[in-house]
């Protein structure tokens, strides 16, 4: 499998691959809290939200009401879920339906936390 041509462009299997990255951080995260690493914890937490974030916006990139400029911007490079742009993709996602503004307030907090 061509890693490069994946990432190149947002497809479904980029969204399951981004998905499963989130279940694999949230696993380092617990992990990380039962040693005792909780601002280690808390940014693998963090990084799970974002990607879980990436998935979202690339799984559902159609539902999305957004004009050409910014879903040709979306589809170019954004759709890795930059920290800057999280509460911006948070409320694209729950004007298509999907409420993940508690989830990504509570990553950046934990962000925040971790630093």
């Amino acid at each position: 499998m061509d890693v490069n041509a994946l990432v190149a462009k947002p497809t479904p299997r980029y969204a399951k691959l981004r998905l499963l990255e989130a279940f694999g951080e949230l696993a380092l995260a617990a992990r990380l809290l039962e040693a005792g690493h909780v601002r280690n914890a808390a940014n693998k937490a963090f990084l799970a939200v974002k990607a879980l974030v990436s998935s979202l916006l690339v799984y559902n990139m159609e539902k999305l009401d957004l004009d050409k400029k910014t879903s040709a911007r979306l589809r170019a490079r954004e759709y890795t879920a930059p920290t800057t742009g999280l509460r911006k993709y948070s409320q694209w996602l729950l004007a298509a339906g999907i409420d993940v503004e508690d989830l990504v307030n509570l990553g950046l907090l934990l962000h925040m936390f971790a630093y």
